[in-house]
């Protein structure tokens, strides 16, 4: 199987196609050898070689302009990683903003000062909201709110 396939059938499936297992999954070390870990690991049931580990924090205290449009200001950026047999073999930068409420990919800032998010980012991106357990709103509704601008 390549990257590819895999990435395809991730982005192809759907969240009831994953099993959600709460287990602490180690995503890296801080200096004094206490592990950062994953929060969530989803197994894809078609193929239970595939799997995502989702929720390590990368930055607690995450501050740009498009989160503070939220009425809880706290986000910070958490790995989500892509995993074939255990190894990772992708993996994405999202945001966790409004207190948890919501998980969502990092926007990129363009020269006029707005932020967007690529349409081809979206099928992964709505996965991984639900998968996240983001309660309430759609992915499309807190991209609005945040005035992300899907390009």
């Amino acid at each position: 199987m390549t990257l590819d396939d895999i990435l395809d059938a991730v982005e192809q499936s759907e969240p009831e196609q994953w099993q959600r297992v709460h287990i602490p999954i180690p995503y890296d070390w801080d200096d004094n050898g206490a592990p950062n870990a994953h929060r969530i690991l989803a197994v894809y049931k078609p193929d239970v070689d595939i799997s995502i580990a989702l929720g390590a924090t990368i930055e607690e205290n995450l501050s740009e302009d498009w989160h503070h449009k939220f009425p809880d200001k706290h986000a910070r950026s958490l790995a989500v990683v892509v995993r074939y047999r255990g190894s990772p073999v992708y993996d994405e930068t999202f945001a966790s903003v409004d207190g948890g409420r919501y998980v969502m990919p990092l926007p990129k800032r363009i020269e006029n000062g707005s932020y967007v998010l690529e349409q081809a980012e979206l099928p992964f991106a709505r996965l991984i909201y639900r998968l996240a357990g983001s309660q309430g709103d759609s992915l499309d509704e807190c991209l609005r709110r945040a005035e992300i601008t899907i390009v």
